[in-house]
């Protein structure tokens, strides 16, 4: 057994000392990066979300901006830190707006069916073109084009509504006695059958009561043709030549219809003429407008 002679302990010297102080100021640093570590992963995980461009370090956790504390320069492997830098603010766009706010939307009963809005289609052709719905047999039919009238072409005669129509001359015949016969054609004769004075009475717009006289007239087609007596006028005028008022009601009882050949017809005229001016009263009969008037002339009672 070998023993060494215990003496007293050997100095380091200087340079162990520092060796010392640089492994101490190691393990100071590398502690401080772990607790800062630390620190920031419970800040996170309270849910705090790190500031816009704030920098991330070696382990991934992030740190807040501006320069980074710079450990002691050593020789162990843990690099120092590079100097964070901040990035510029994020901007926040506004948030967008609606011009207009959407219409309601529909609710229905879940139990009911929507409506449909389809056209309806036609049962028999199977086709579900638009048109009429004949209601009767709940199918579709075309609509029926529209109606034209055809328009004849203008006349060319030179006729118008600016062409002036020379007036037919009327033929008057002789006048005769009240008494008498008085022809407008040949077999086509009219005659005042009877008189009677009455005292008329005015029941429509424009007429005048007064003393009357009834003329009573017989018309006779002895002609071939029939004879239109829906047009015929009969006028009067008295002593002095003024023209008589004319009753239209009761007695008065017109020519209507028409005079048949071989037939007669009967009309009475009622005017109202003054006693003093029936001496010489003037009876004109026209039967149609292209036929002569009649005249008759005489005293009235």
């Amino acid at each position: 057994m070998i023993t060494r002679p215990v003496g007293p302990p050997t100095d380091p010297g200087p340079a162990a000392g520092r060796d010392r102080l640089g492994k101490i100021i190691r393990g100071t640093a590398a502690a401080a990066v772990v607790l800062g570590c630390l620190l920031a992963g419970c800040t996170a995980d309270d849910g705090a979300s790190p500031p816009a461009g704030a920098a991330t370090g070696p382990t991934g956790s992030s740190t807040a901006a501006g320069p980074a504390q710079q450990p002691t320069p050593s020789a162990s492997a843990t690099a120092p830190s590079p100097p964070a830098t901040s990035a510029p603010p994020a901007t926040t766009s506004p948030p967008a707006t609606t011009s207009s706010t959407a219409p309601p939307r529909a609710t229905r009963n879940p139990g009911t069916k929507a409506p449909s809005t389809a056209e309806p289609r036609d049962k028999d052709s199977g086709k579900g073109d638009p048109g009429e719905r004949d209601p009767g047999k709940g199918s579709m039919t075309s609509a029926p084009p529209p109606a034209t009238t055809p328009v004849p072409p203008p006349s060319t005669d030179g006729g118008g509504i600016r062409k002036r129509v020379d007036p037919k001359p009327v033929t008057s015949r002789p006048p005769v006695a009240l008494d008498r016969t008085a022809r407008v054609e040949d077999d086509l004769t009219v005659r005042i059958e009877k008189t009677r004075a009455i005292d008329a009475e005015a029941k429509l717009p424009g007429e005048i009561a007064g003393p009357g006289v009834v003329f009573e007239l017989v018309a006779e087609n002895r002609t071939g043709q029939p004879v239109d007596l829906g047009a015929v006028v009969v006028e009067c005028t008295d002593a002095s030549g003024a023209p008589c008022g004319r009753i239209s009601t009761e007695p008065a009882d017109p020519f209507t219809g028409t005079l048949e050949p071989g037939d007669t017809a009967r009309g009475s005229y009622v005017f109202v003429i003054d006693k003093a001016e029936r001496k010489n009263v003037t009876v004109i009969v026209t039967l149609t407008g292209d036929r002569p008037v009649v005249r008759f002339e005489g005293p009235v009672g």
